[in-house]
């Protein structure tokens, strides 16, 4: 990633050191999961959803366990985005052995597969109009993703309008 938008990313997203940090060593985009992590919790590590879903990425104690960590430590930042990005990172894979479907289409099924589950996503791909298929949900959360995730987008060629402005 470009040292002048990691900058600027770092100057607008919380958490984006550990995020990009993470995001490097599984070749995820860091700005796409920032936006996922803004839908989740809105970068609050303590936030707990009414599933029981916990952190930052809203990770569930059970896949805590089946990933041996204890469920209380899911509130600490590093190590819940260490265990949402490796999360991400075996959606992409296991989406990419599929269709060789575009990195659009792949970012919408992996993120909303963290929402809903790859099975109930993999089912909808049946339909020609697969995302509407899915639960109103899952559809709401993926869009605002992609809006966060441009957001983001727009901050950093705004932050670069001004920058070089002031030259």
């Amino acid at each position: 990633m470009n040292e002048v938008f990691k900058a600027i990313l770092i100057s607008i997203i919380p958490y984006f050191t550990l995020i990009s940090a993470e995001c490097a060593e599984k070749d995820l985009d860091p700005v796409l999961v920032s936006a996922q992590i803004k839908a989740e919790s809105n970068f609050q590590p303590d936030a707990i959803s009414p599933a029981g879903a916990m952190g930052l990425m809203q990770i569930m104690p059970q896949t805590a366990k089946w990933l041996k960590f204890n469920p209380v430590v899911l509130i600490d930042p590093e190590i819940n985005i260490a265990i949402g990005t490796y999360y991400d990172a075996w959606l992409y894979q296991y989406w990419r052995g599929k269709d060789g479907y575009t990195q659009g289409l792949l970012d919408a099924l992996v993120m909303a597969s963290y929402n809903a589950g790859q099975g109930r996503v993999k089912r909808k791909l049946r339909h020609h109009n697969w995302f509407e298929q899915l639960p109103g949900e899952t559809k709401t959360y993926v869009r605002r993703i992609f809006s966060y995730r441009l957001d983001y987008l727009i901050l950093i060629a705004e932050r670069l309008k001004n920058d070089q402005r002031s030259r």
